[in-house]
């Protein structure tokens, strides 16, 4: 049975709770009126009996207190104390705050609660009948911490702004931390795999041949599967389509779940020959700088990617830097129906997009270079010369770690460099403790020292 869209249940405890709510105001009111006697100051007869019952309309007054960080707290604050220095303070039943608002609001009733309901960030005119000024309105020492603070993420200043930036920097520095080790063993195993540049466009898996079982040099494996997959998916629409007809409401089997099980290794199968192929173009792009004839198609490729990459980025950090105006437009376009709003929206989310796609493929980029830095460029058609396109720097560090490792300079030393390197990294990024370099606890310090004198 239901009462208004609720069950009896939720009508009975909507109700106590009501009446509670009432018994506590009740008894507010009354406390209220005994401390004005007390003082000298004319009661309120509507305050005086109260009422007991649910059923019965309450005069209530209710005060709510709006978001906005550090800066809401303060300007609460001197809503609050202007209704305490009017009087009006004590005649609020019900507090409703939010975020920042809710900063000065704990502290309001906390205090309160200690003060036996005195107003504790400044007086109120002894006298009711004196008029308010609001200069009388003093300020404690706490208050006008809190007041000080209001710029609470620079309340120094210039200081402020350079310390800020380094701990920006510090939680930069630490996600790479946590993100390069997986590169650097993922282009160690690439290099591996693929040791010279001709390796790169040969159907081989770790120096073992698969040239017989594929069916293109390019993406073979991948073309494999996909035949494969379509025999696959043809066979289960035929067993589905032999099966009774009384048995097809009751058919559950694994048979869908193996299917999207295939279409993500055939994605993952052809994201893992794209490497080679990508960082074969990037051979061929160093070629045609060179003055060199070499694949086109390959060298298109890669620029698409680079470029992809280099537009993203700006557009990035465009969108993180104006996202409340970029949010403000999609929230009218929403509302509006003319067509150039629309098209504004249209190029707000294109952004947003591609913003979202800048760090991956900036990830994937670091990851390209670093695998296209350690395999030997072996083509004999390159008058630039093998191991030219690796940048010196990197050549001198990983010969320094190979002779510290193994005690002299190996063949191909940037892959003990990146295998040593990430395993490194990868124990040391263990040590980070979440949200400990992000940007939360800059905010959560700076909002703690606010309230702390």
């Amino acid at each position: 049975m239901s009462i208004g869209g609720r069950t009896v249940l939720e009508e009975a405890n909507v109700f106590w709770i009501f009446q509670e709510e009432i018994k506590a105001i009740n008894a507010r009111r009354r406390a209220l009126n005994r401390k004005r006697e007390e003082r000298g100051e004319p009661l309120r007869p509507e305050l005086a009996e109260g009422f007991e019952h649910a059923g019965e309309v309450i005069e209530a007054v209710g005060l709510a207190l709006s978001g906005g960080g550090m800066r809401s707290a303060a300007v609460c604050l001197g809503a609050l104390q202007a209704l305490n220095h009017n009087r009006a303070l004590r005649n609020v039943d019900y507090l409703s705050t939010v975020s920042g608002g809710g900063y000065i609001g704990c502290s309001l009733t906390a205090t309160m609660t200690k003060s036996g309901g005195e107003f504790v960030f400044g007086t109120a005119p002894t006298d009711p009948a004196s008029k308010p000024l609001a200069q009388e309105i003093s300020d404690t020492e706490a208050v006008g911490h809190i007041r000080n603070y209001s710029n609470y993420l620079m309340p120094g200043g210039f200081r402020d702004v350079l310390t800020a930036a380094a701990i920006v920097v510090r939680g930069l520095v630490a996600n790479l931390g946590l993100i390069l080790p997986i590169l650097l063993l993922a282009a160690m195993l690439t290099i591996w795999a693929n040791p010279d540049r001709s390796a790169l466009l040969r159907p081989e898996v770790f120096g073992f041949s698969v040239e017989k079982y594929v069916l293109s040099r390019h993406f073979g494996v991948t073309l494999d599967l996909v035949l494969i997959a379509l025999v696959w998916f043809f066979v289960w629409a035929l067993y589905r389509s032999l099966l009774a007809p009384d048995k097809q409401s009751e058919f559950r089997t694994k048979l869908p779940s193996w299917g999207a099980g295939v279409l993500v290794l055939i994605a993952i199968t052809f994201f893992l020959e794209l490497q080679p192929f990508v960082v074969a173009g990037m051979f061929d792009v160093a070629d045609v700088k060179a003055g060199v004839s070499s694949g086109v198609l390959l060298g298109l490729i890669t620029s698409w990617i680079k470029t992809l990459a280099g537009i993203a980025t700006p557009v990035a950090a465009t969108v993180t830097l104006f996202r409340q105006q970029f949010g403000e437009l999609l929230r009218a376009a929403t509302a509006a129906s003319g067509w150039s709003t629309q098209l504004a929206a249209f190029a707000v989310k294109a952004a947003v997009w591609i913003a979202d796609c800048a760090l991956p493929l900036l990830i994937w980029v670091i990851y390209l270079y670093l695998c296209y830095w350690g395999i030997i460029n072996d083509k004999p058609i390159n008058p630039i010369g093998a191991g030219t396109h690796t940048p010196w720097w990197l050549l001198a560090a990983a010969n320094e770690v190979s002779t510290f490792i193994v005690g002299r300079v190996i063949d191909r030393p940037l892959t003990l460099l990146y295998l040593s390197s990430g395993l490194l990294l990868l124990l040391l990024s263990w040590l980070l403790t979440p949200n400990a370099n992000s940007l939360h606890r800059l905010y959560r310090d700076r909002l703690s020292k606010a309230f702390s004198v």
